[in-house]
């Protein structure tokens, strides 16, 4: 088992290492917090991790990364290899965003007379603040990893 973790990290570091002159970006992230249960009688968890991520011209890109928790629940020692396949949205600018809100905040409202709802109010302002996100990412993967203790 320790040796496919070996082989895993060895991949994902060589596959990033020669798709890096194909990449349009690249970020890496260190990550420090704490998870806090849904559970009343739980404590909570202080988790470390680092990650990279690869995306392309289209958007399409990947994370790899490593994390690490000195306890969840009741368990010592998580350690996990996070790989995930993302998407990116474009970046925009202020003026595009701006436009964007208003837009949608006009398109909201209008729905919202068409429909006959009374809730206009609430329609203008969720659209206009959906409007004004940038760099949106979505992902999905796995994240096989050792637990110890």
């Amino acid at each position: 088992m320790k040796r496919f973790f070996s082989l895993l990290f060895a991949a994902v570091l060589t596959g990033a290492a020669s798709l890096s002159a194909l990449g349009q970006s690249r970020d890496i992230i260190f990550t420090a917090g704490v998870r806090t249960p849904m559970n009343k009688g739980e404590e909570s968890d202080a988790t470390i991790g680092f990650q990279y991520g690869q995306f392309y011209s289209s958007g399409l890109g990947f994370r790899a990364g490593v994390q690490w928790s000195p306890s969840v629940a009741d368990v010592d020692n998580v350690l996990s290899f996070p790989v995930a396949i993302a998407y990116r949205t474009r970046h925009r600018s202020g003026v595009q965003r701006l436009e964007s809100a208003a837009y949608n905040a006009a398109e909201g409202v209008a729905y919202g007379l068409l429909r006959g709802e009374d809730a206009l109010a609430s329609n203008l302002i969720s659209s206009f603040l959906a409007g004004l996100f940038s760099d949106v990412e979505y992902f999905a993967g796995l994240s096989p990893g050792y637990i110890g203790g």
